[in-house]
């Protein structure tokens, strides 16, 4: 049994290396995908707390995160 768990954890070990070496040769594509996903990001997500005003009775005082609920 404990040599099976070796040979997985050995296993997981050369995928992990194998990725890592696959991500290193395709640098420049991630560097293409840093601004769309922080396109996402900001204009995607970001504006989702916003929305949270709909379901609160929201206060000056209180903010977003200090107003009551309304459900």
């Amino acid at each position: 049994m404990k040599h099976e768990m070796t040979y997985d954890k050995e296993l997981a070990k050369r995928g992990r290396k194998r990725a890592m070496a696959r991500a290193k040769s395709y640098w420049q594509l991630y560097l293409f995908l840093i601004p769309a996903i922080l396109y996402f990001g900001v204009f995607r997500y970001v504006p989702m707390a916003g929305i949270q005003i709909a379901f609160k009775d929201y206060n000056l005082i209180g903010g977003i995160w200090g107003s009551p609920a309304l459900l």
